[in-house]
């Protein structure tokens, strides 16, 4: 039986040091099916320089969604692959990934496993304590959100072409919002732990980045006042579930624990207050 060919998307958006890592670590994967590798740039300053058998596309409109939904408009596969950027895919990855996304005809999606790895040198600092904490736990995005987030994410084009594209209107939580459409459509949604991306683990600045990104996205699907004060309530109680995973984190002894325990509990009252700006404001969400 022949194995299928793929579709490996890749938005990308000034990353050009990061993505020459990934497409590197793309061309020596161990799937012996055919693959393609098509890049979206989203409007870098400088355009990134592919190789090997990536191919290069372009999308003005702002959002890492629109230029998923671009890629699709030219992907050839009959499974699609997603990752990002700044991701490194282990070598079995796209070899792990098809095998599980093609297990059955009902399967919808496949999240793979996220593996973040400190970037500082020497002992992780809090933030990097706290990504590797609590970044994506993807097997609970699967079983508790039904989806997975698209740095490490499967399906099959025939999914795709009934289930219809990403929201491009959506700044982030589009690979939530996909998911759960997925889910509604009557698709099962499995987790493959032995697909594996390396993830760099987030800086301070960059953390306040992603969450000043989600808390725009979470406000362009729900936009009301009632919304805001309910999503403003959740998040000035601590993160329960954050907390016991930083708790839990090896190697790290009770004083460090208790900073990152500090730590989550500051950026939910940052995500609050971000929210409750921007529905006073107005303004729109960041990329």
């Amino acid at each position: 039986m022949s194995l299928p060919f793929v579709s490996v998307i890749i938005p990308t958006f000034n990353d050009s040091e990061r993505l020459a890592s990934c497409l590197e670590a793309l061309e020596e994967q161990s799937y012996t099916g055919d693959y393609e590798i098509l890049v979206v740039d989203n409007g870098s300053t400088t355009l990134p320089v592919v190789t090997g058998r990536a191919r290069l596309l372009q999308e003005a409109q702002p959002g890492s969604y629109n230029a998923r939904n671009r890629a699709l408009a030219e992907a050839s596969g009959t499974v699609l692959a997603f990752t990002d950027s700044d991701c490194i895919p282990h070598r079995d990855w796209l070899a792990a990934g098809v095998k599980a996304v093609t297990a059955s005809d009902d399967i919808g999606l496949v999240g793979g496993s996220v593996q973040i790895k400190p970037m500082s040198g020497g002992a992780p600092n809090v933030a990097e304590l706290y990504e590797m904490a609590t970044a994506f736990p993807q097997e609970t995005y699967i079983r508790e959100g039904l989806y997975a987030a698209t740095a490490n994410m499967f399906t099959k084009r025939s999914v795709m072409d009934r289930v219809g594209s990403f929201n491009g209107q959506l700044r982030s939580g589009g690979d939530t919002e996909w998911g759960q459409r997925t889910a509604a459509a009557g698709y099962r949604l499995v987790y493959a732990p032995d697909a594996v991306v390396d993830h760099p683990a987030r800086s301070h600045d960059e953390i306040l980045r992603k969450l000043r990104r989600t808390v725009g996205g979470a406000r362009d699907r729900w936009p009301g006042w009632a919304e805001t004060m309910r999503f403003a309530a959740r998040h000035l109680l601590p993160p329960r579930s954050r907390i016991r995973r930083a708790t839990k984190l090896k190697g790290v002894n009770a004083r460090r624990r208790a900073l990152v325990v500090a730590y989550c509990c500051y950026l939910n009252w940052y995500c609050a207050t971000q929210r409750l700006s921007l529905q006073f404001t107005g303004t729109a969400s960041s990329r």
